[in-house]
């Protein structure tokens, strides 16, 4: 999990020191231990800002790539549908 030092000592991490005001990766029991002392803090990522907004609105104007497909395939659709059966 990707979490900053927020005391002002360096933290010995199993994947190396952590200065203080630095990110790094913590395991989860690094970071358990150390934000029960107000020590750490997790980081969120544009990445992760980016999901959870969709996540809570999912409604969403589409993209000009998003359009063209849905396009594309409302197309196909009614060609498919105009078609006679012969069966």
């Amino acid at each position: 999990m990707r979490a900053r030092n927020t005391h002002t000592a360096p933290f010995n991490l199993e994947s190396g020191v952590c200065e203080a005001g630095d990110e790094a990766e913590f395991t989860g029991a690094e970071f358990m231990f150390l934000a029960k002392m107000n020590r750490a803090e997790i980081v969120v990522t544009d990445e992760e800002k980016a999901a959870a907004a969709a996540e809570e609105n999912p409604i969403r104007p589409l993209t000009p790539a998003e359009k063209g497909a849905a396009t594309k395939a409302a197309n196909a659709a009614k060609k498919a549908a105009d078609q006679p059966s012969f069966t």
